[in-house]
């Protein structure tokens, strides 16, 4: 807890800000509601900082139902006003629209549960696909056929250490939408 004094619940209007800031599904925004106490002059950067840090503590599984809340990278229904708008700074061909389908699903395949989630910060979805396929270790060419590497789970230091990137990333998200929006009544 920060220095701040704090309220006993978390008030609707900041349940609606970490709404927009982690675009988190309800049963995430509940469990953080339950966690998370106002903050006498709050910011919404302080609120996200705080979420991130409950969400890095709870259960493999509620942190799993966190990260499958969110849109796929490339993505174009489901989307809140906000991701598609990060989504659409850059016109992208049809081809790296099946790029990132073909990456979305052999990251999904080989981390079991997750869902790649990177904070974009105004890079084009081609860049995104190479940072994919960087992180998976194949190139353009290659032909995903589900075959190998073998899928990991929950327990693996490397599927961990990938759910602990993905939060962290969510968190540098919210930052950097906490920094476009006005500071808490």
């Amino acid at each position: 807890m920060s220095q701040a004094q704090t309220i006993e619940l978390l008030d609707p209007h900041s349940k609606d800000l970490l709404h927009v800031l982690l675009e988190a599904p309800l049963s995430s925004l509940e469990l953080l509601s339950a966690q998370l106490s106002n903050e006498i002059d709050e910011t919404p950067a302080s609120l996200a900082r705080r979420a991130i840090e409950a969400i890095h503590v709870w259960s493999t599984n509620e942190k799993v139902a966190f990260i499958q809340g969110h849109p796929r990278i490339g993505e174009k229904s489901n989307l809140s006003a906000l991701s598609a708008a990060e989504q659409a700074k850059y016109a992208t061909p049809p081809t790296v629209l099946k790029r990132l389908e073909v990456l979305n699903a052999e990251y999904e395949r080989r981390f079991e549960g997750l869902r790649y989630i990177t904070f974009v910060a105004g890079r084009t979805r081609a860049q995104i696909a190479e940072e994919m396929e960087q992180l998976m270790g194949i190139s353009p060419e290659d032909q995903l056929d589900g075959s190998s590497p073998k899928p990991l789970g929950p327990g693996d230091d490397l599927w961990e250490a990938e759910l602990k990137r993905a939060i962290g990333d969510i968190g540098r998200i919210a930052q950097d939408r906490a920094s476009k929006v006005q500071v808490l009544a």
